[in-house]
């Protein structure tokens, strides 16, 4: 953070004078920076807790939809011009996104899975040696 208030310091100075021109526009717009942290703060605890409690891929689905709606509101709203180029990037990037989820989901399925199959292949073999030596006195079965 120093290096970058070195570098952009005057530049940041200004732009804040800018926006906020007289004290009251500063406390206004140091408010809702304030409240735009505690805003993005909740939305993650909410999101950590979804995540806890849905399963991965609904969560990245609701993820991907969620951005799909913030363009589209924004388009709306606000009347944020997107020409051609950028709605292909942002189909892109949304696609990307989804897809990079459902492979992450994908591998940790197989992760899981083929973790439960070692678990169970080892307690098949511990069964077998159970089986093989039981009433065998440890001494004899280092033999």
């Amino acid at each position: 953070m120093p290096l970058a208030a070195a570098a952009e310091g005057q530049f940041a100075l200004d732009a804040w004078r800018a926006a906020a021109p007289t004290a009251a526009a500063g406390w206004r717009l140091t408010s809702q920076i304030v409240l735009t942290g505690l805003y993005f703060y909740g939305y993650s605890e909410v999101a950590m807790k979804a995540l806890k409690n849905v399963h991965p891929v609904t969560h990245a689905i609701g993820n991907t939809m969620r951005r799909v709606v913030i363009m589209l509101i924004c388009i709306a709203v606000f009347h944020t011009p997107m020409s051609a180029a950028g709605a292909v990037g942002s189909a892109i990037a949304i696609c990307g996104s989804y897809f990079y989820a459902m492979v992450k989901t994908e591998e940790k399925e197989v992760a899981e899975a083929t973790a439960k199959a070692d678990a169970a292949a080892a307690d098949a073999a511990q069964a077998i040696f159970d089986a093989k030596f039981s009433g065998v006195p440890a001494a004899e079965r280092q033999q």
